[in-house]
């Protein structure tokens, strides 16, 4: 931190042929400035947003993703999914027999569509979080994780 105190207290800068010391700020011009209004920016900006209690963009994301499936899979929703269990492709009764089968996909830009994202996330959440019977335990139990 030596370095960074001994470049924002030597800031000189010549006015009227006289030189003065600035006693505030970055100089301006100096390469070093951009990079410390960046941080205090970054710092402001982490602090709004732990201000206002926000998630993250991704686990809002899953969220509401794993939302929309309970919905689906308890009936809640009248849009057809093209979505089957892995249970409709065997009868051995196994450990993932009744998670969502995953759509097959042809490019890699296939596994960021809603169906895609959606099922693999459902999937990966607990048995007693996907058992839920109602959709108010089971948004309650997600917000936990």
């Amino acid at each position: 931190m030596s370095l960074l105190d001994f470049t924002l207290s030597n800031n000189y800068f010549v006015y009227n042929d006289s030189i003065y010391k600035q006693i505030h700020g970055c100089a301006m011009g100096s390469p070093f400035s951009p990079v410390v209004a960046n941080l205090c920016m970054a710092l402001a900006w982490h602090m709004a947003l732990d201000r206002l209690d926000l998630k993250p963009l991704a686990k809002r994301r899953h969220f509401h993703r794993c939302v929309m499936m309970q919905k689906y899979l308890l009936g809640e929703i009248d849009f057809k999914f093209d979505i089957t269990r892995n249970s409709s492709f065997h009868s051995y009764q196994t450990r993932r027999s009744n998670d969502l089968h995953l759509p097959r996909v042809r490019t890699s830009w296939g596994k960021h569509t809603f169906i895609y994202q959606a099922s693999k996330d459902w999937n990966n959440l607990d048995n007693d979080i996907k058992n839920s019977k109602s959709l108010s335990s089971f948004k309650t139990k997600l917000k936990t994780l």
